[in-house]
């Protein structure tokens, strides 16, 4: 109450107690790195919202020279999944709007004095991402259902768009809404919001279609150009086999697997020299050396990849520098290939093969 006092007046304790509650609320934020990282709590207002899989990546939040962020949903789950990191924003989001509908008395009293207006409406601008944070995560999870485009996906597309026709009337009113003070710039701004309006309008009439990766096969050898590979199945554990050929003073293999776009990736990055730094604590790697390169050899237990549709999607990309000309390398090739994000490598979603988890 002291701290509310001098802006506050006798509405103070008031405040105080608004300033409580949205404490409270903020407890159920999902707390990880990668939600930190690639999450909706940011920018969540100007993403689009894809009907049908796209494999489209999540943009770093305090980077701006990505494109918007995409659908691969298991970018920003760490430890949590889906269904747990949706059922946390439900509360927060809730639980915040009790504390916003607090609020409202308070806008008309202090009508006449502009700083005090601006500050609640911080409170309903972090209400509109909260929220929309919410819908982009409860979207997601309906659409991993595969029960096609529904009404509720159909409801919370509409939803966004208040939300985002809302935030243009705040932005427009506070300069200060949108900023990233790390980035230096503004994740959002009103012509920002008015393109994710038409985008959403557009992909309500018109969804795109499902994107079909290109499909691979276990116990098949696959090659790029500086390296091959293979995978196949041990009873409940997957092997991957990677050959090299030649080598430098820094060599690394990026492998990445994902069960689905709504489950985490599995990272392993290994180096010439043994080192691996994977983002989750069940797989296994060893390295040897060849005549004239090296051999990576990985296992993943078959439980980490599953789809629900008994398929996994697999990126190999090689980065090597040193005693030649920088070579990045990569099965399936993707033309962006070494355009790395932190937490996840350098691979990208939508280059990756899709493989049955038995053998056809």
């Amino acid at each position: 109450r002291r701290l509310a006092q001098p802006d506050w007046k006798e509405r103070s304790a008031e405040m105080a107690e608004i300033w409580k509650m949205t404490s409270a609320a903020f407890r159920n934020y999902p707390l990880s790195n990668a939600m930190q990282y690639y999450g909706p709590y940011h920018s969540g207002v100007v993403w689009p919202l894809y009907p049908n899989r796209q494999y489209l990546p999540l943009a770093p939040t305090w980077l701006l020279n990505f494109p918007v962020s995409g659908d691969t949903m298991g970018e920003l789950l760490g430890d949590f999944t889906l269904a747990e990191v949706t059922e946390l924003a439900r509360m927060l989001a809730e639980e915040w709007h009790g504390a916003w509908k607090r609020v409202q008395p308070l806008r008309k009293e202090f009508s006449g004095i502009p700083e005090r207006i601006k500050d609640l409406g911080l409170i309903e601008a972090l209400d509109l991402q909260f929220t929309s944070a919410y819908h982009i995560l409860r979207f997601y999870l309906l659409r991993n259902r595969r029960n096609g485009f529904t009404d509720e996906m159909r409801s919370i597309m509409r939803a966004e768009i208040a939300v985002s026709e809302r935030m243009m009337e705040l932005c427009r009113f506070d300069s200060r809404i949108g900023f990233h003070s790390e980035g230096e710039n503004y994740e959002y701004f009103p012509e920002k919001l008015a393109a994710r309006i038409d985008v959403l309008k557009e992909y309500m009439e018109n969804p795109p279609p499902e994107v079909l990766l290109p499909s691979a096969s276990l116990e098949t050898e696959y090659a790029a150009k500086s390296f091959s590979w293979t995978a196949s199945r041990e009873k409940e554990i997957l092997r991957i086999r990677v050959v090299m050929r030649s080598t430098a003073r820094d060599d690394q293999i990026f492998v990445t697997l994902l069960g689905s776009s709504e489950s985490k990736p599995l990272v392993f990055d290994l180096n010439r020299n043994g080192i691996c730094f994977p983002n989750f604590s069940s797989g296994t790697w060893r390295i040897s050396g060849t005549e004239d390169g090296w051999t990576a050899d990985f296992t993943v237990p078959v439980r980490e990849l599953d789809s629900g549709d008994g398929t996994f999607a697999i990126s190999l990309i090689r980065f090597m520098r040193g005693d030649c000309p920088a070579l990045i390398d990569c099965s399936p090739f993707e033309r962006n290939a070494g355009c790395w994000r932190l937490h996840l490598g350098m691979y990208h979603p939508n280059a990756m093969y899709k493989i049955l988890l038995r053998k056809e």
